[in-house]
């Protein structure tokens, strides 16, 4: 991304790296769910404990990225930390409108399809816990995780898959790795959409909170919605 005429190459191994501690990453998030479902937590446990536990492994990409720009091979001005006008803030509100619009349609065509695989699974109600720990929880998925997650998956891995490919594929296929970073199946095709959505607005924004906006406010809706059920 970056400014224009920007010239800066990811060497091979740098993207091969970040590509490696994101499976890391995975594997850990995987294995603390895994240790959860194994049923020596109550539900009450589980609720207090698992949105900040589960994003505890993304750090990891938190300091890839840190130290991406520390080191120069992702040069801040590639991310762009530009300060967003007005207008591109609208523009993420309206992006965030599009994509509930489109998960609301998939849900009702994969659900009177009777494709029960593909239904992305309800937010527990209790998702946030109780107490002071609503306020972590609440920072952690409407803030911490968004800021993390677009900082390596748009500021490192679009723009690194921009530059050793066509645009269009580096949307697709970074955006692929981001919905199935997300696990269940029933949320790779919204978490898809919305992260292509998320991409073109990082292209024609150029900058970083545009897409941050995007995806804490994204998240809080669902939060939102989870709590009122």
């Amino acid at each position: 991304m970056g400014t224009q005429g920007e010239i800066h190459t990811f060497r091979f191994r740098y993207v091969l790296s970040g590509l490696f501690i994101l499976l890391v990453t995975y594997l850990n998030i995987m294995l603390i769910k895994f240790l959860f479902d194994l049923g020596f937590f109550s539900e009450h446990v589980k609720s207090f404990f698992i949105p900040w536990v589960i994003a505890l492994p993304q750090v990891l990409l938190g300091i890839f990225v840190l130290y991406g720009i520390k080191t120069g091979r992702l040069p801040h001005k590639i991310i762009n930390f530009r300060k967003p006008s007005g207008l591109q803030m609208l523009l993420s509100v309206f992006v965030v409108s599009i994509n509930f619009i489109f998960i609301y349609v998939y849900l009702i065509i994969v659900t009177d399809l009777g494709i029960n695989i593909i239904v992305p699974s309800l937010v527990p109600s209790d998702i946030l816990g109780y107490g002071i720990v609503v306020y972590i929880n609440l920072f952690t998925i409407c803030l911490f995780v968004p800021m993390i997650e677009e900082f390596f998956f748009r500021g490192f891995l679009l723009n690194a898959f921009i530059r050793k490919m066509k645009f269009i594929y580096a949307v697709f296929i970074s955006s692929g790795i981001f919905a199935i970073m997300h696990g269940s199946i029933g949320f790779w095709v919204p978490v898809f959409f919305s992260s292509v959505m998320i991409s073109f607005l990082y292209y024609k924004t150029k900058t970083i909170w545009a897409p941050i906006i995007v995806h804490s406010l994204q998240n809080l809706i669902v939060l939102m919605v989870a709590s009122a059920a």
